[in-house]
């Protein structure tokens, strides 16, 4: 300890200058002395304060003590207090004469007190006393680069002549200068100058990427950002950056490999998280991007990533764990209107009413013309049958936004459906037609006012039109049922109600109406309509292509081909079995002129039984496609334990447990074919199977269709 002592008062001993070290030439000197060591000790510890404060006794001491005002310019400097750095300069140079430094000082005083031309005339005073004085030419080029960028180049070009072992940051220098005049090549020249002769030199490094980047040349940017890498390996923000960069090319791999080499270095930082969650989210894999987005620091700080979080979750049924999310954020924020908007959705659609409205309440006390809150709190109040309080925000919506047709025409329908205000409710609707015309919702509500008010053939009508806008729209189908009653026309309203069941198959109220009319209907009836229902569904087959894999067994011999199926309107069926690399081996073809197979040879299985089974599987397959298997003259309906089913003179079309579509067909003739479907597709409003199972005597086959495109009638 005692030796460490000697060696600091050494240290302070050999700062000292001389007129503190000349031997006692009275009291005020050697208090000033005292101050002095005092401020150095102070300034040793971090507390400038401290030390400026023993400094401005030391002077009031020893007002001639020129090194202390130096001291003390700097020390105020440094600190931020440069009017008193200012004032501590020129005094300075008073008591000690203008000399270089001085001026050095002074002129880097008035720079930061954004004092230019003083700045500048300062360094260039330095100058004149000391025409080598190598900073005072730095500091100008530095100073000047802005307004003067040739004359600052010969202020570098002075300091690279008086300091030829620096000129790395010079050449850097060089480069911000010819970036601001968009002198891009030069700046280039001279950041690469720089980085040869100092190849760690960071800040030309990134000066050079960020160059290539105003440029747009994201190649070059990256290549030297991977360059980069070796000199500066553990920065995270560096590899962001190469990831945002590499995710703004499309390259997801590189993408994700960078953010998750920042992630491993800071497992929370917020800019990696949220590059992972956007390629998960970009592949659809939602809980990856929720789990991700969840280790995120900025989760506490950004209420738009918990808004981000709750629809990750959300996507990823964790509806629990989303609503969660956000009652957490509007704890913490609770004025952000967008948290508690869709807060407000969630209580909702997890069955929490009550909640909900105060939800969306609260997002439009944060923000009263929050338009979509006030239209979804009117929903819930519709849901929960509370009209006054959904005509109260409505009719806002309306008073607000007399053109906001999707709020006129809920205000209208919700009042048409429960028979009331009719004819005001169908002006509310008259009025969203006139502003979207072409809206099938809208046409549905104005029929269904129709429809209530009376007006049956224009019921019709615009139901039609509306079926034409939004053929799937379950609703629509109902209406159209009720209206199709008031005409008599049964079979219309059973076809309506089952297509209505078919898009929305647990609609109790359908179901119940459904059910009803079938009891007045006979089992041919019934049989008729669902066989007529099935067509419809099915659609006529104009075209089918696409890659299709066959597999089965025929005589206990297992098949398996890649194919290429064809079906063209009204009956050719075309397959052509695949080679190697994809090529056409063999043909097989039916239609009404024939069927046509190339020759093709099975160990242990005939000519004559392979044509057989091939032709059969052939036409089984056409003529389910071009419907004529559903073309039958009488059809009666039956009803098993487990199982429905449609009996013909051909065949039982046995039904999916909704009787929305074919199971299976069993033929009812000799050789008692059947065929399986699976796999059922919504393809341009219809349904078609993407897998055939077919059955007969001494054969399976599977036929499962991929990549493939339908054209219907």
């Amino acid at each position: 300890m005692h030796s460490r002592r000697l060696k600091i008062s050494f240290a302070l001993f050999l700062g000292l200058p001389l007129f503190l070290l000349a031997g006692p030439a009275g009291a005020g000197n050697r208090a000033a002395y005292l101050h002095y060591l005092d401020g150095l000790l102070q300034e040793q510890h971090g507390d400038t304060q401290k030390a400026i404060d023993r400094y401005k006794t030391t002077i009031e001491l020893d007002p001639e003590a020129a090194f202390v005002y130096r001291q003390l310019a700097n020390l105020a400097f440094e600190s931020g207090q440069l009017a008193s750095a200012l004032d501590y300069a020129k005094q300075l140079i008073e008591k000690e004469g203008d000399t270089a430094e001085g001026e050095y000082l002074l002129g880097n005083i008035h720079w930061a007190r954004e004092e230019f031309d003083d700045a500048k005339k300062a360094f260039e005073r330095a100058l004149e006393l000391e025409p080598d004085f190598s900073r005072a030419n730095y500091a100008l080029g530095n100073l000047v680069g802005n307004t003067d960028p040739d004359g600052a180049r010969v202020y570098f070009k002075k300091y690279l002549e008086q300091e030829p072992a620096n000129p790395s940051e010079v050449y850097y220098r060089l480069s911000l200068i010819d970036q601001r005049v968009g002198e891009w090549e030069g700046a280039i020249a001279n950041l690469e100058k720089a980085i040869e002769i100092e190849p760690n030199a960071l800040q030309a490094r990134y000066g050079l990427a960020q160059v290539y980047e105003v440029l747009k040349d994201t190649a070059s940017a990256l290549s030297v950002y991977l360059d980069i890498l070796p000199y500066d390996p553990e920065n995270a923000d560096l590899d962001n950056h190469v990831g945002e960069m590499y995710y703004r090319a499309s390259e997801s791999a590189r993408a994700e490999e960078f953010f998750l080499k920042a992630k491993k270095l800071q497992p929370d930082n917020a800019r990696a998280n949220l590059g992972l969650a956007l390629l998960a989210e970009e592949s659809s894999d939602f809980g990856r991007a929720a789990d991700v987005l969840k280790d995120s620091a900025a989760l506490n700080d950004d209420p738009r990533l918990s808004l981000r979080l709750s629809y990750y979750l959300t996507q990823a049924d964790r509806l629990q764990e989303a609503v969660g999310v956000l009652e957490k954020a509007h704890a913490k924020w609770p004025e952000e209107h967008e948290i508690s908007y869709f807060l407000g959705i969630g209580y909702d659609e997890t069955k929490k009413p009550d909640k909900a409205v105060k939800a969306l309440e609260a997002a439009l006390a944060a923000k009263p013309d929050f338009r979509d809150a006030r239209f979804y709190l009117g929903t819930i109040h519709e849901k929960q049958n509370d009209i006054k309080r959904l005509e109260k925000e409505f009719r806002a919506l309306i008073e607000k936004n007399p053109e906001d047709a999707a709020a006129l025409n809920f205000l209208g329908y919700s009042l048409v459906d429960r028979d009331m205000k009719l004819e005001e409710a169908k002006g509310w609707i008259e009025k969203a037609l006139e502003i979207d015309p072409d809206n099938g919702a809208y046409m549905d509500s104005i029929g269904w006012a129709n429809f209530k008010l009376g007006e049956y053939d224009l019921a019709l009508k615009n139901l039609k039109r509306a079926l034409e806008k939004e053929p799937r729209d379950e609703v629509i189908w109902e209406h159209l049922g009720e209206v199709y009653t008031v005409f008599k026309d049964t079979a219309a309203a059973w076809a309506a109600w089952k297509t209505s069941l078919a898009y929305k198959s647990d609609n109790k109220k359908v179901q119940r109406k459904l059910a009803d009319l079938e009891k007045t209907l006979s089992p041919e009836e019934i049989g008729r309509n669902l066989m007529d229902f099935l067509r419809h569904r099915r659609g006529g087959m104009e075209k089918l292509s696409g890659f299709c894999q066959v597999h089965g067994e025929i005589v206990g011999r297992p098949f398996h081909f890649s194919t290429v199926l064809t079906f063209n309107k009204p009956d050719r069926l075309v397959i052509e079995i695949l080679g190697p690399m994809f090529v056409p081996m063999w043909r097989i073809q039916t239609s009404s002129a024939g069927f046509e197979m190339d020759p093709m040879a099975f160990e242990g299985i005939s000519p004559e039984n392979l044509r057989d089974a091939v032709s059969q599987i052939m036409a089984i397959f056409r003529n389910f496609l071009n419907g004529s298997l559903l073309e039958v003259d009488d059809a009666s309906y039956h009803k098993g334990w487990s199982r429905h089913w449609i009996k013909t003179d051909k065949a039982l079309f046995f039904l999916t447990p909704d009787r929305a579509d074919l199971d299976s067909i069993q033929f009812t003739g000799a050789k008692r074919y059947r065929l399986e479907l699976k796999d059922m597709r919504d393809v341009k409003h219809r349904r078609l199977p993407a897998w055939y199972v077919i059955e007969g005597p001494g054969f399976s086959a599977q036929l499962k269709l991929e990549q493939f495109s339908a054209d219907f009638e």
